[in-house]
């Protein structure tokens, strides 16, 4: 089996069995030629523009090069799986007895962000029923974990703890609103599903990859200052806080459990440990993302 990764970068490559290419997904020539060279079993569409409130970028990334990636399967005649990475973003406010959150909860993205992955997955569907490609949606909550990078909460909290310990930050913190509730899933037990899905997953379907529990920010970050010796001073910024800022979301996984037999093994704790610990080595060894 040959694994192809696509990034935007020029990224060394640790593992032997992998061959990774420079592209950007927008980049419809580029595309184009990689799936006609490549003609891959398994597309895993993972990119994406996360971290942004300019709706104009999101959609050309999120939704556009979601088209030119599909757009590329078909012309080239291919019918593989593909898997589309959606949020939970796309369900936005939901109401107390909508929780815990299934695959049929309306979506009602808030955020830009949401909004563009909402369209994202409806254009997958488009393609899936005009060209039958075998498109399964993935809606996954709030990743964590080592490698998760830094535009996420947890692992945003991570990098700066370990900055601070290597004495290359202020001891403070701040934050937004510390009192939402989310659901955290580790990174590793996302992969397995997404690795499963591809030989169970039944096309035209969307799963949650979540842990099915809730927690308040404020106590993940402590949980992750419970980790360290220094003392932090944490303050809440009003200004940090946006208008998409949902009081609370916790998936169900129970459609991604009955098709695959899947279940999150890694407990929270060990996944803020391991966070805390690869942003450590990262920080200590002089790396930047």
């Amino acid at each position: 089996m040959e694994i192809h990764c696509c990034d935007r970068l020029n990224c060394a490559n640790p593992y032997p069995h992998e061959r990774w290419h420079i592209a950007d997904i927008t980049d419809a020539n580029r595309i184009k030629a990689l799936v006609r060279e490549i003609r891959p079993d398994a597309v895993f569409h993972l990119a994406a523009l996360t971290y942004s409130a300019q709706l104009q970028g999101l959609l050309a990334v999120n939704v556009i090069g979601t088209q030119v990636l599909l757009e590329s399967l078909a012309e080239a005649d291919l019918s593989p799986f593909v898997m589309v990475a959606g949020s939970a973003a796309e369900y936005g406010r939901v109401s107390s007895g909508e929780l815990p959150i299934r695959e049929e909860t309306p979506l009602r993205p808030l955020s830009p962000y949401g909004l563009s992955k909402t369209a994202q997955g409806m254009l997958a569907m488009q393609f899936a029923v005009r060209f039958g490609l075998r498109v399964v949606r993935v809606r996954t909550f709030n990743l964590n974990g080592p490698g998760a990078p830094d535009t996420l909460a947890c692992p945003a909290f991570a990098k700066q703890i370990a900055e601070i310990e290597a004495g290359k930050r202020e001891p403070l913190i701040e934050t937004g609103n510390l009192k939402t509730v989310r659901d955290f899933i580790d990174v590793r037990d996302a992969v397995l599903a997404y690795a499963l899905l591809a030989d169970k997953g039944q096309g035209g379907e969307a799963y949650n990859v979540c842990s099915g529990k809730g927690i308040a920010m404020g106590k993940a970050l402590s949980g992750l200052l419970n980790l360290s010796e220094i003392r932090v001073q944490v303050v809440e910024r009003e200004e940090r806080r946006t208008p998409w800022d949902v009081p609370e979301q916790v998936g169900d996984f129970t459609k991604l459990h009955v098709a695959t037999n899947w279940l999150p093994r890694i407990t929270l704790e060990q996944s803020l440990s391991d966070v805390l610990e690869y942003w450590r080595m990262r920080i200590g060894t002089g790396q930047k993302r």
